[in-house]
């Protein structure tokens, strides 16, 4: 091999492997964005989940607020419904509904109303969905006003597409499956809202409307958007160590260049040719062994540190065995019978908390004055149960109230599908605590800042700080929830 060709060869390893490093950088710094933007979407979450809902009118456009509580009254404009294709909810093929809602004469907001099921049995016809047209007839007939509920979403979420279109041909595309204009519901992978309102002709308020009031027909589960930071970090970990590898071998590269380079331009004399050639020679040989010692190196490294962590714990290498934020009680305490703990409910009717066995149950305790801790005890359980998507329904959050005062009607408006009950706290703290409570020692002391979660079979069976950070109770509940099949 002639030196050009030599050379030609290491300058395009060095390139390359800069380049690698380059890449995998830049993909993990994007990844550590991306878990970034998901923890500030759960802040906003948690944030405008608080707030009391943004009435959308026509005249509000500058009101806009992405993740806050909304609600619109209008009437829809079937004509333009549209299918979203390729959207599953619970591993069963659909569509995503969207529908904009009339606000008034040209001015409308687009609403992603619900998931329906894709028919597997139905041959679609056209552009029209694989749904039963019974199904289609009860979702685009209905022509009277409707209060709609929901959440404010900067933009309908993507599915992957392997290519895009121009703006263009997107709106050609729209205006040519309106129902309108073919008479058939139109199937779509994806929908931008400035080319649904340039295709439709009608203005739209800049942010989308996500349902989640139920209107009996369709499904309203939406995938959390905060979830997955964990995995982008993850990601980023995994392109920085590519990057750390290539980087690695990019400087072996240069290293064994310049050490060559070294000497071979070393002009041996008479009197140290013997010895140039020996140190030449060594070289060679060493620079032939050096890259299996590295190999050897990359592959036993990752032994070495799992035996370093396994035997030597003081180095902190070794995971944590506790993965969970909240505090497990051991031993478990069973739910109390009805003659136990006695409850009632808002209205002085009996209530046997049995009845709600077979659930999650998030659990708080506070007096009805309910003060600004109890709200956000109150408000953490709320956002933390909402936001499990699918598995929303295996949860129930229950407040139990510890006096007879009467509760503002706004708390019971903000924490609507709290089962509220009644109890006495000294009995109640018996069930909650560990701690010995005398007959005339006021309960309520020791159990009113926690927060609990009873397991589907009775037990109580783990508690959080008072000063609970939000986001890691709500992955506490995450985490129960997928690694259990109960409930």
């Amino acid at each position: 091999m002639t030196g050009k060709q030599q050379n030609f060869k290491t300058i395009f390893a060095l390139v390359s492997l800069g380049l690698i490093a380059l890449v995998c950088i830049s993909a993990g710094q994007w990844q550590l964005k991306r878990a970034e933007h998901r923890d500030n979407i759960a802040l906003l979450n948690q944030e405008a989940s608080d707030s009391a809902p943004i009435n959308i009118n026509n005249d509000n456009d500058a009101n806009q607020k992405p993740w806050f509580n909304a609600k619109a009254t209008g009437v829809w404009l079937h004509s333009y419904t549209i299918f979203l294709e390729n959207r599953n909810h619970k591993g069963q093929p659909g569509y995503w509904v969207v529908t904009p809602l009339q606000l008034a004469p040209g001015y409308a907001i687009a609403v992603l109303r619900g998931w329906v099921a894709r028919t597997i049995s139905t041959t679609p016809k056209g552009n029209d969905p694989s749904v039963s047209p019974e199904l289609i007839q009860k979702i685009t007939s209905d022509t009277s006003t409707h209060i709609v509920e929901g959440k404010l979403i900067p933009r309908i979420p993507r599915a992957l597409e392997l290519w895009s279109w121009s703006a263009d041909q997107s709106q050609s595309d729209i205006k040519s499956k309106l129902k309108g204009q073919n008479e058939v519901v139109p199937t779509l992978q994806n929908l931008d809202i400035k080319e649904y309102e340039l295709a439709t002709g009608i203005k739209l308020y800049p942010l989308v409307l996500q349902q989640s009031s139920d209107d009996h027909i369709l499904t309203q589960e939406w995938p959390d958007p905060s979830s997955g930071a964990d995995t982008n970090r993850g990601y980023a970990l995994q392109w920085f160590s590519f990057s750390a590898i290539a980087i690695a071998a990019w400087l072996y590269t240069a290293i064994s260049v310049i050490k060559k380079n070294y000497y071979k331009n070393m002009e041996p004399t008479t009197k140290n040719s013997k010895q140039h050639m020996n140190l030449a020679q060594h070289q060679s040989n060493k620079s032939r062994v050096s890259p299996l010692i590295l190999l050897g190196i990359i592959t036993l490294a990752p032994i070495l540190l799992a035996l370093l962590a396994y035997y030597l714990p003081s180095l902190g290498l070794a995971p944590s065995d506790k993965t969970n934020y909240g505090h497990l009680i051991n031993p478990q305490r069973d739910m109390p019978d009805d003659k136990s703990l006695p409850l009632t409910d808002l209205n002085d009717q009996p209530f046997d908390l049995a009845s709600l066995k077979g659930r999650w149950l998030l659990v708080t305790t506070d007096s009805a004055s309910c003060p600004e801790e109890c709200v956000r005890k109150l408000f953490i359980l709320r956002n933390s149960h909402a936001s499990q998507g699918k598995n929303v329904e295996r949860l129930a959050r229950i407040w139990f109230v510890t006096d007879d005062e009467k509760i503002d009607p706004q708390i019971l408006e903000a924490y609507k599908g709290t089962n509220i009950l009644r109890a006495n706290p000294n009995q109640l703290a018996k069930f909650l605590t560990t701690e010995t409570i005398s007959d005339d020692e006021d309960g309520l002391q020791s159990i009113k800042k926690p927060m609990w979660i009873i397991d589907p079979l009775g037990h109580l069976m783990m508690e959080f700080p008072p000063d609970a950070d939000p986001i890691k109770v709500r992955d506490d509940i995450r985490k129960l929830l997928k690694n259990s099949r109960i409930g």
